[in-house]
C-alpha cells in the first residue's frame, strides 16, 4: 500500500505539477509579451497582475492539494505562506510570490526540471537536508593546516585554492580588499583564515533547528564566535573579521528567494591587522587539545553559559582598541576573573587574591607573590570603574600603568580560563581554598 501511495505521489501528482508548472511560465511569456505594449510603469501594479494570473493561481491551488505538501502549507485565502529556515532566520514568503519567482527562474527551462528541483527541496530540505556553507574570513591566526572543530566546522587558510574550491570569485575578493585596506592588500592576499560551517536549512521548520541530534549540540557548543573567541584568547591577540560569504548549490538559488535578496553578498567590518600568529606544529597541537576541552566541559558542564560569559569578556578585551577603551579592556578581564573565582557577595577583592593565589601558586612565595599582584590588579579595577581619589589613585591611572595592569589580567583571566577549562568543571571555591 506504501508502494502504491508512493507511485501515486511521485507520477500522478507530480505529472499535474509540472503541467501546472509548463502553464505558469506560458502564462507569464504572455505577460511580457503585454507588458512590453503598455506604457505603464508601476511596478506594483505589474506584479500583482501577474500574481492574479489565472495560470499561477491555478499553480498555487495544485501545489497546496499535493499529498507530500498540504500538511505542511497554510492554504487558507491570502495568507497562503511558504516557509523557510535559512542559516541565521527563519522566513515567511507569500507562497503565490513564492511560486511567481520560482517560474520567473525556470523561463528557460520547463515545467520538468522545476518540478524535479521544487521535490528535491521539499523532500530533503523537509528533513533538513539541505547543505549550505557559511565562510567567515578573519586575519590574526596562519594555518599551516586545516583543524577540525566539529564534524560540520573546520578552521584552514583562505588562499586561492579554498576559493576556487568554494566559487569565490577572485575578483570579487581583490576588489573587496582593496576597498577595504589598499595599503595591507598584497598581505590579506596569503594572510587570512577561512572558519567554515556547514549548514543544514529547508523549509517547512518553523521553529525547529537548523542541525539535530549530535549535530545541534555541536552548533550550541561552536558558534562562530566560540571558536573564534577561543582562538583570540589562545593566542592572546584579536582577530579581525574581513567578509563572510554564503554558498548555495545553483539549483537552491533558482528556487529560494532569500538568497537572490542579499544572504549571499559579502559583508565586512575591520581592517586588517598586521599581528599574525602561525597556527602549526605545537601550537596547532595545544589548540587541538583546547578544543577537545571545552566539547568534554560543554557535556559534563551545567555551567557552561557562566563559562562562555567569561571567554567573551577576555575575547572582547582584545578586539577593543585604541588607548581610550584600555579602561574597558581591564573591566573586561576583571568581569571574567569574577566569573570564573565565582565572586558574588562581600570581600570580593579578598576572595579574588586568595582563590587565585591557591589555585596557581607552586609554594608559599609564589602564592604570596600571586596574592599581591591580583591585589594591585583589582585596585586598579576599582579606580577604573568607580574613579580616582586623591594623587596615589591618579598615578595608578597613567597609561604606562594602565598597560601593565591590563597586560596581568589578560594573561591570568586567560591561564585561570583554561585551567578550568582543562579540569572539566567550575570548582567549589569555599571548598578548595580550605582543601588546599
Amino acid at each position: 500500500m506504501n508502494e502504491g501511495k508512493k507511485r501515486f505521489d511521485h507520477h500522478a501528482w507530480d505529472a499535474r505539477l509540472e503541467q501546472a508548472i509548463d502553464q505558469a511560465i506560458k502564462g507569464l511569456r504572455q505577460q511580457d509579451t503585454i507588458r512590453s505594449d503598455t506604457e505603464s510603469t508601476n511596478t506594483n501594479e505589474l506584479t500583482q497582475n501577474i500574481l492574479e494570473l489565472p495560470a499561477i493561481i491555478n499553480l498555487q491551488k495544485v501545489f497546496t492539494q499535493h499529498p507530500t505538501l498540504n500538511s505542511n502549507i497554510d492554504s487558507e485565502g491570502a495568507s497562503a505562506s511558504f516557509n523557510y529556515l535559512l542559516p541565521h532566520v527563519a522566513i515567511e514568503y507569500s507562497l503565490r510570490f513564492f511560486l511567481l519567482y520560482m517560474i520567473d527562474n525556470y523561463r528557460e527551462f520547463d515545467g520538468h526540471k522545476a518540478t524535479e528541483d521544487l521535490n528535491r527541496l521539499l523532500t530533503d530540505g523537509n528533513n533538513q537536508c539541505l547543505n549550505a556553507v557559511e565562510i567567515q574570513v578573519f586575519s590574526g591566526a596562519r594555518f599551516m593546516s586545516p583543524i577540525c572543530i566539529t564534524p560540520f566546522t573546520y578552521l584552514t587558510r583562505f588562499d586561492a585554492d579554498f576559493r576556487a574550491h568554494y566559487n569565490i570569485s577572485e575578483e570579487l575578493w581583490c576588489r573587496h580588499i582593496e576597498q577595504t585596506d589598499p595599503k595591507h592588500a598584497p598581505n590579506m592576499q596569503k594572510d587570512c583564515s577561512a572558519l567554515i560551517r556547514k549548514i543544514r536549512w529547508g523549509p517547512f521548520v518553523r521553529g525547529a533547528s537548523i542541525l539535530e541530534g549530535s549535530s545541534k549540540r555541536y552548533l550550541d557548543y561552536f558558534g562562530n564566535s566560540v571558536t573564534l573567541d577561543l582562538l583570540s584568547v589562545f593566542n592572546q591577540s584579536a582577530l579581525v573579521n574581513h567578509a563572510t560569504f554564503f554558498r548555495f548549490e545553483d539549483w537552491m538559488h533558482r528556487l529560494a528567494p532569500s538568497i537572490r535578496r542579499g544572504i549571499d553578498q559579502l559583508t565586512y567590518d575591520t581592517k586588517f591587522d598586521m599581528s599574525m600568529v602561525p597556527m602549526e606544529g605545537e601550537t596547532l597541537r595545544q589548540f587541538e587539545e583546547c578544543i577537545s576541552d571545552w566539547k568534554k566541559f560543554c557535556v559534563s558542564d551545567l555551567d557552561r553559559s557562566r563559562l562562555e560569559i567569561a571567554l567573551r569578556r577576555i575575547a572582547g578585551s582584545f578586539s577593543r582598541s585604541g588607548q581610550s577603551t584600555i579602561e574597558d579592556q581591564i573591566v573586561d578581564n576583571a568581569i571574567a576573573m569574577e566569573i570564573l573565582f565565582d565572586l558574588r557577595s562581600s570581600e570580593l577583592k579578598y576572595k579574588l587574591r586568595t582563590r587565585y593565589a591557591r589555585f596557581f601558586g607552586v609554594n608559599g612565595s609564589d602564592r604570596m607573590k600571586r596574592f599581591e599582584d591580583m591585589g594591585k590588579f583589582y585596585d586598579t579595577r576599582s579606580i577604573v570603574v568607580h574613579g580616582p581619589r586623591g594623587k596615589k589613585d591618579a598615578a595608578l591611572m597613567k597609561m604606562e600603568h594602565l598597560r601593565n595592569q591590563l597586560a596581568f589580567g589578560r594573561g591570568a583571566a586567560g591561564e585561570t580560563f583554561f585551567k578550568i577549562l582543562q579540569s572539566g568543571r567550575l570548582p567549589n571555591w569555599d571548598e578548595f581554598v580550605i582543601r588546599c
